[in-house]
């Protein structure tokens, strides 16, 4: 084990602490001292909500819905040059009779986000010209496209295939610097990163996933079962 780490998850009445034994490996090291510097430089959590895919979160499919729909008129509302006109995003409109989300509207949203966020190394001129509320609102877009796609696999796994549900927990940083991978960060990639143990923790690298970093547990000698990240 490389280094040990303890988050404390705080809920409205209760506090948990978490740690992470962090496996000593070449990625591992890369991303321990990239998570000290974000620390240490107190940069911004992205995430207002960090539990994906977690079916009895108060975050259901209707909330999800009221909430795209906010940071929509919010957008709309906010005098940049830039309109979303859509018929109300609802679980009926979401949801298909097979119980798979609706991949055109949410492929809609997402696309909604790209026009007026841009991508790295090219940020659109809409979020340039937006304030920090607004900028938020657009970020949202993005956000709640992944957490309700996540959740909607959930829900149909949890009735057609429980033993393969996969919640987790995502976090990441505003705009966080980048570090290049070295050859032997490679040979961490490997096809079980597709089927994620409970419990694991693992990096995103460029839309791909990275091979385990290390593991949860809630007391130092035992891996909650219930926790991913």
């Amino acid at each position: 084990m490389l280094d040990q780490i303890a988050m404390t998850l705080r809920g409205a009445e209760s506090k948990l602490v978490v740690w992470i034994d962090v496996y000593d490996n070449s990625l591992s090291r890369k991303w321990l001292r990239a998570l000290n510097q974000l620390l240490a430089d107190q940069y911004h959590l992205e995430k207002n909500y960090c539990w994906l895919g977690w079916t009895e979160s108060e975050r259901n499919a209707e909330y999800l819905c009221e909430q795209i729909n906010r940071s929509i008129a919010a957008i709309n509302c906010s005098g940049l040059n830039y309109r979303i006109d859509c018929e109300p995003y609802t679980v009926a409109n979401t949801i298909q009779a097979d119980l798979d989300v609706n991949h055109e509207r949410m492929n809609l949203l997402h696309r909604y986000f790209e026009d007026l966020q841009g991508w790295s190394g090219n940020i659109s001129l809409h979020y340039r010209q937006a304030d920090s509320h607004t900028r938020w609102h657009i970020r949202q877009l993005n956000l709640l496209c992944h957490e309700y796609e996540s959740l909607v696999l959930s829900m149909r796994k949890a009735i057609q295939a429980p033993e393969w549900r996969r919640p987790s927990q995502l976090m990441c940083w505003l705009q966080a610097p980048r570090f290049e991978l070295d050859q032997q960060d490679y040979e961490l990639f490997g096809i079980e990163t597709m089927n994620r143990s409970l419990g694991g923790v693992y990096v995103g690298v460029n839309k791909a996933v990275a091979n385990i970093i290390g593991k949860y547990s809630t007391t130092k000698d035992a891996t909650a079962e219930y926790l991913s990240w």
